[in-house]
């Protein structure tokens, strides 16, 4: 049988081994069992239990040290009654370098891992099997928590012009990007990590749909001051969650973030005829409010704020061709109600979309219900209404058709008894004009001919027309007038180039 060396008993009574000796067991190791101590004035000398797993049973104590022991000494610690380990720098390291409660039915191991009288609380367990050490209220867990202070991050840190700045890596979260080269994107960092950056000069940030994420899905052009929060989406990826312009304009204005609205009037509020919600109409195609007609005569559309009702029959908007985008594109069409639509005679769901190139008007026909905020624009999918201002329907509107007040057109006597009128644009008109006359003085036309007062003619011949004036005459006056006087029509007239 081979030889054995004996183990030696040493000094202070523990059996050791020489260095590079080495132990065979012949069979299983069996622990001694379980020891039990109380402390005493606070010490639970771990040395005079001759066991590696030790029941301590005091009650409300506090322990302050565990006893001398050589070091890599391990013993686990049974809890009985609520007891406090309580933190030394000297004596007992805990976790969190706070005192420790451990309730009945605790364990704790604990190991000497440096002096022979300082010991470390390396792991252990409650009763109810959750983590031995709580939240340490000096420290935040991972997971929610409060701060009771302010977070100062570290100072600015300035980065040399790049396509690709690494701000991911830069070491504080207050970045400075010189340079005006393109940006096509940053460095890669973890998910969630966020980077406030300040430009110091015009350069571009170029959009990508996934991997460098724009407001309004769009390069920017940044200007000197600039500031953008920027967030990490991982693999490189990163978002931009804010914008803000060093002279306080938006970076995108409302106008932009809606698609256009190729629809004029949409809210039904230019009504230059002077239409009465809820009149039948005379006569097929007869146009109610700018822009909008009502196909089959004897219906009426009726309009309570910005919603309407309209008829089974339908009511219409042309869209210029013109209007349109070039080529051949997708558009979408949306609108709030009960109404149908139908777009060159095919039904298009709210939402839908339908294909017009270029040039070729597109008929819109809201029918049989409610409508409102009703809006045309390029693209597959829908996007928030934009309410223009009054003055740009108007003015969008007085391409179609415009109502001309009272002394609005002036002109000049040729003759004692016939004058000549001109009616200049301020805008074009789509084409030029049909004319109609509403007559101040039944029966007759009339003008203010400058110092000899009202002017009564019997006739008026037809109107000249082009896409930018209307001139006429006015024959047969009666009374004394003078060649050359100056006269102001006191008739209104309507100027009708709708499709």
């Amino acid at each position: 049988m081979a030889s054995r060396k004996p183990l030696v008993r040493d000094s202070g009574g523990v059996r050791q081994m020489a260095a590079g000796d080495a132990i065979k067991l012949l069979g299983p190791l069996n622990q001694v069992a379980s020891g039990s101590l109380t402390s005493a004035s606070g010490i639970a000398d771990l040395s005079t239990v001759n066991a590696d797993t030790v029941k301590l049973q005091q009650s409300g104590a506090s322990i302050s040290q565990l006893g001398n022991m050589p070091v890599g000494t391990r013993r686990r610690l049974f809890i009985s009654n609520a007891v406090t380990l309580a933190y030394s720098s000297t004596y007992i390291r805990t976790p969190g370098n706070a005192d420790l409660v451990l309730n009945p039915g605790a364990y704790v191991d604990v190991e000497v891992l440096s002096n022979a009288g300082q010991w470390y609380v390396m792991g252990g367990m409650t009763a109810t099997g959750t983590a031995l050490v709580g939240s340490d209220s000096t420290k935040l867990p991972l997971a929610g928590g409060k701060m009771t202070g302010a977070l100062n991050f570290a100072s600015p840190v300035t980065l040399a012009d790049s396509a690709t700045p690494a701000i991911g890596a830069a070491a504080s979260n207050n970045i400075v990007l010189n340079g005006t080269t393109t940006i096509t994107g940053f460095d890669t960092i973890a998910a969630g990590a966020t980077r406030l950056v300040k430009f110091a000069a015009a350069r571009t940030l170029q959009y990508q749909a996934t991997s460098f994420i724009l407001p309004g899905a769009a390069n920017i052009t940044t200007a000197a001051g600039d500031m953008a929060l920027f967030r990490s989406l991982g693999s490189g990826y990163w978002e931009c969650v804010f914008y803000q312009r060093a002279d306080g304009t938006p970076l995108v204005s409302a106008a932009q973030r809606s698609g256009r609205n190729l629809l004029i009037n949409p809210l039904f509020n230019v009504n230059q005829r002077a239409y009465t919600s809820g009149a039948a109409t005379t006569a097929a195609n007869q146009y109610t409010y700018d822009r909008w007609k009502v196909p089959t005569s004897g219906q009426s559309v009726s309009l309570s704020g910005v919603i309407a009702t309209v008829p089974a029959g339908g009511l219409t908007q042309i869209i210029e061709g013109t209007n349109l985008e070039p080529g051949t594109n997708t558009y979408c069409v949306s609108w709030t109600g009960t109404a149908t639509c139908q777009v060159n005679g095919t039904t298009v769901a709210n939402g839908g979309t339908f294909s017009a190139a270029y040039g070729g008007s597109v008929t819109v026909t809201f029918a049989s219900g409610t409508l409102s905020l009703p809006k045309v624009e390029v693209g597959a999918s829908a996007t928030p209404f934009y309410n223009r201002s009054y003055d740009e329907e108007l003015t969008a509107a007085r391409r179609y058709a415009r109502a001309v007040a009272v002394r609005n057109v002036t002109g000049q006597l040729y003759s004692a008894t016939a004058a000549r009128f001109d009616y200049i644009m301020d805008t074009p008109m789509r084409s030029a004009p049909a004319v109609s006359t509403t007559m101040t003085t039944s029966g007759s036309f009339s003008g203010d001919a400058i110092g000899s007062g009202q002017a009564l003619f019997t006739t008026m011949s037809s109107p000249q027309t082009t896409v930018t004036s209307v001139n006429f005459d006015y024959t047969g006056a009666t009374g004394s007038y003078t060649a050359n006087q100056r006269i102001v029509a006191l008739d209104s007239y309507f100027l009708d180039a709708e499709l």
